[in-house]
């Protein structure tokens, strides 16, 4: 169950930040496939050791006291060591604009929004007082949410939130191997593009604005390197983005049309149709039974 818990300002907007899981979980080996919503997570490793994976990445390894975060729609999975386990303390939320719209910009333009790009996920290695301090707030918090004590829920997640927030502003991610020119100009567009889903008049025009770089040479670099090329990129992209609505979330199809760009009905259903073989309804339904 979601529930709005605290309010932030940021670029003269008002978000709430909105739980969707605030738990602590003991597994081993892997209990999902590679999957991504609209969300982001502080991921505590509080017992053992795991491996994070982030479609399109070696894997990294996590030990333990390490804090993973991971910005909305990676791809990513976990594995958890197989001889020790791994136990996870998570804070998982989303932030809603003042519609009650999913925001989407990475966690980290909140400390740094002149910046221009900004890493998928972090692995930040806690000495033991932070992991401990961390761990501590997480628990409290957890137990006033799921007891459903909203004040004392709302002034805990609220601490926990901006202790990871420091956390990360103070640690800083993982390094990255500093990529050749032409990944970099990917990895540019695909965060573009990341930040820019609900925006239906986003276009390559506003991309190359963007980033500073001819819109021919872009898609040029983007099709040699990725073989497709922008524009379908981004339709693919806002395809991604209207399934993962659909099969999470209880907006009707109008709204989740104009919340991935798509700026008619029935041209995202004739999209949709074009790349999923199926209409939007249809494949809420299939997916959920015929619950809606």
């Amino acid at each position: 169950m979601e529930k709005t818990e605290c309010l932030i300002r940021f670029d003269d907007r008002s978000y709430t930040l909105s739980v969707e899981t605030l738990h602590h979980r003991f597994f081993r080996g892997s209990e999902n496939r590679f999957h991504a919503h609209a969300s982001y997570h502080y991921v505590l490793v509080s017992q053992g050791s795991c491996l994070v994976h982030i479609r399109g990445r070696q894997p990294a390894e996590a030990p333990l006291n390490s804090l993973v975060f991971i910005n909305p729609l990676i791809a990513h999975n976990f594995i958890g060591d197989p001889a020790t386990g791994v136990e996870h303390t998570c804070l998982i939320w989303r932030f809603l604009d003042e519609q009650g719209k999913i925001a989407l910009f990475p966690l980290q333009q909140l400390l740094a929004p002149e910046q221009r790009e900004w890493p998928d996920f972090g692995i930040i290695r806690l000495n033991d007082f932070d992991a401990r301090n961390f761990l501590q707030k997480q628990r409290a918090a957890e137990l006033a949410y799921n007891n459903r004590e909203d004040f004392s829920a709302s002034v805990k997640i609220f601490e926990l939130f901006f202790l990871g927030l420091n956390l990360l502003n103070v640690k800083g991610g993982a390094p990255e191997a500093e990529p050749d020119n032409e990944k970099r100009i990917v990895k540019l567009i695909e965060q573009a593009v990341e930040r820019s889903l609900t925006h239906e008049d986003f276009s390559i025009g506003k991309l190359s604005r963007t980033i500073g770089l001819h819109p021919n040479y872009l898609n040029t670099v983007f099709k040699s390197a990725t073989g497709i090329t922008l524009s379908a990129y981004i339709i693919q992209r806002r395809i991604d983005f209207a399934r993962m609505l659909l099969e999470s979330t209880s907006y009707n199809l109008s709204e989740i049309a104009e919340m991935c760009g798509f700026r008619r009905l029935s041209y995202f259903s004739r999209v949709f149709r074009k790349h999923c073989g199926t209409n939007p309804s249809s494949y809420r339904n299939r997916r959920h039974g015929g619950k809606y």
